[in-house]
């Protein structure tokens, strides 16, 4: 027998099963003591600038320029650039579905991997809080264009994440409580 029938079976069985998102990336839905576990760095920033270049390989990548105001977590560089995949050059367009989409003046906390000064974000737009406004009590938007969520049980097993499973902090405040906790301090 062919060796691979089984593993060609397995695959439409596979996808027999799971749900088929057109353009969506799919993720565990990690709260902020995962994020943080799983973070290097956490900054409260503003976003400077944002440039696509592409590299000797060809591979598109747009490097996004923040001016950190406060380590939550970690510590580094007063400006720190994140790279993604993707961007824009002239015509050509590569888009990584449910990636950080950052904007020139954005104020935002992010979870970052790395140590300073370039930095990725640590679980695509997952990994970013826009802040709306000023102090402890500013509210944060966070979006999950792009992605599709599941939750992990304790065996390992995914499951669809339900809006319960998906709620996060809702303002700055809570957002750095949380942060502070996940890393033990009081």
């Amino acid at each position: 027998m062919n060796p691979r029938i089984p593993i060609f079976a397995g695959l439409l069985a596979l996808l027999a099963v799971l749900p088929l998102s057109g353009q969506a990336a799919s993720i565990v839905a990690w709260d902020i003591a995962q994020l943080s576990h799983h973070s290097d760095l956490v900054v409260e920033a503003t976003v400077v600038s944002m440039a696509s270049e592409q590299l000797p390989d060809g591979t598109v990548q747009t490097r996004t320029a923040l001016q950190v105001e406060r380590y939550l977590q970690g510590d580094g560089p007063e400006r720190l650039d994140v790279l993604q995949l993707g961007g824009r050059i002239g015509e050509k367009v590569v888009v990584v579905w449910g990636d950080v989409q950052f904007r020139p003046g954005q104020h935002v906390v992010l979870f970052a991997r790395g140590e300073g000064p370039e930095v990725h974000a640590t679980l695509l737009s997952w990994s970013l809080f826009e802040i709306v406004g000023d102090g402890a009590d500013a509210p944060l938007v966070r979006s999950a264009e792009g992605l599709e969520f599941y939750k992990q049980n304790e065996r390992g097993e995914l499951s669809p994440a339900t809006d319960a499973d998906l709620a996060g902090p809702r303002t700055l405040g809570e957002l750095r409580a949380q942060v502070a906790a996940a890393q033990g301090v009081k």
